[in-house]
């Protein structure tokens, strides 16, 4: 597994086979999540976020930057406020090749109503449950997850 880098402006995970990276930054309630291909000759088709405390969800997943000359196709949550609501983001991404990144933001929520709630609860520091888990799977049917650890008390981002 790769390593964690937690900063005052968002972590960076890094996974194994295929290799990918990914950031979650900016609004505590609507972050920024960016995901960047690390393998050497592998493309990525396919991205996957579950939610990690599932007593939340996400209201949406929007705003996307697709990889150079890609395209992403959302199959879970919606891109409603308010609308079909899912423990976990679901997307299916043509061209992403090595060296690229696409980006998009996700809108945290308690379970099926609104409301304002920090990313930093939701998808790590959850003590006996789990925490979100990202996961790339390649043209080959290749997949590498990354499990976001605790972090300890002080550190940048945690609570």
């Amino acid at each position: 597994m790769g390593g964690l880098f937690a900063g005052l402006f968002g972590l960076a995970f890094a996974g194994e086979l295929p290799r990918f990276k990914v950031t979650v930054d900016g609004s505590v309630n609507v972050p920024r999540i960016r995901v960047w291909n690390e393998s050497r000759t592998a493309r990525i088709t396919r991205f996957e976020m579950t939610i990690g405390d599932t007593s939340r969800n996400f209201d949406s997943a929007t705003d996307f930057i697709p990889p150079s000359g890609g395209a992403i196709l959302r199959r879970e949550p919606d891109d409603g406020n308010g609308g079909t609501r899912s423990d976990r983001v679901l997307l299916e991404i043509s061209d992403f090749d090595p060296g690229e990144s696409f980006t998009l933001y996700v809108d945290v929520d308690p379970d099926s109503e609104n409301g304002s709630l920090d990313y930093r609860t939701v998808f790590f520091n959850n003590g006996s449950r789990d925490n979100t888990v990202f996961m790339a799977t390649t043209e080959d049917n290749e997949t590498s997850a990354l499990t976001v650890p605790e972090l300890p008390a002080g550190a940048p981002g945690a609570t």
